[in-house]
């Protein structure tokens, strides 16, 4: 069905007017004219009826009309959707994070993300630095958050969100505990470590 004529018809419907539909859509009153008749070529059926000055539709057009309404009720909820998603306002976000931005800095970010976007979708996936940067370039994630220095890859755009210090946490009994002392004395202490592909592993070890 030619869904032009399928419009004029469902607003000549709702003006019960030609003139004005034609004004309303910019057209001329024999182009609505000839509109209707194609459409009513099409179905076989007369979809109007003179009614004193006006017209009205016939048993055939009061069926048609709803049907016609819902098309353009939807292309309309469709193109809203569309701009949705086009804003960032709805759709699915895909975030792979590692734990310390997880637990300590997502959480309010997200808050006030769902703020301003409630209707879009957070899916999120916890791993060390290598599995949240393999889930990015295998397109399981769109967003990887990770606690990484220099990194560069052809396929990953980077962004710097903040700066994290790093401490080394001993027992308060402990023979160092409140010293400072050389790096070569620290290292002959036996340490608790990330597991392999933590950044915080690859730094202790740097």
């Amino acid at each position: 069905m030619n869904l032009h004529a399928l419009r004029i018809f469902a607003k000549v419907a709702e003006t019960k007017s030609v003139t004005q539909t034609a004004d309303v859509l910019s057209l001329t009153q024999p182009a609505v004219t000839a509109q209707l008749r194609s459409i009513e070529n099409e179905i076989g059926f007369r979809l109007f009826k003179r009614n004193g000055r006006g017209i009205t539709l016939t048993e055939m057009g009061k069926i048609l009309y709803p049907y016609a309404r819902q098309v353009f009720e939807a292309e309309k909820e469709v193109e809203y959707q569309i701009t949705l998603l086009q804003n960032g306002k709805k759709g699915r976000l895909r975030i792979a994070s590692t734990y310390v931005p997880l637990n300590f800095l997502l959480p309010d970010w997200l808050a006030a993300f769902k703020t301003s976007s409630p209707q879009t979708e957070i899916e999120l996936k916890s791993g060390n630095s290598a599995q949240v940067l393999e889930s990015l370039l295998q397109y399981e994630s769109d967003v990887a958050i990770a606690v990484i220095e220099d990194l560069h890859h052809e396929e990953i755009l980077t962004s710097h969100l903040t700066n994290l210090s790093y401490d080394f946490i001993v027992p308060a009994d402990h023979p160092l505990n409140g010293k400072t002392v050389p790096l070569e004395r620290l290292s002959q202490e036996p340490f608790l470590m990330r597991e392999e592909g933590s950044s915080t592993r690859d730094k202790l070890f740097s």
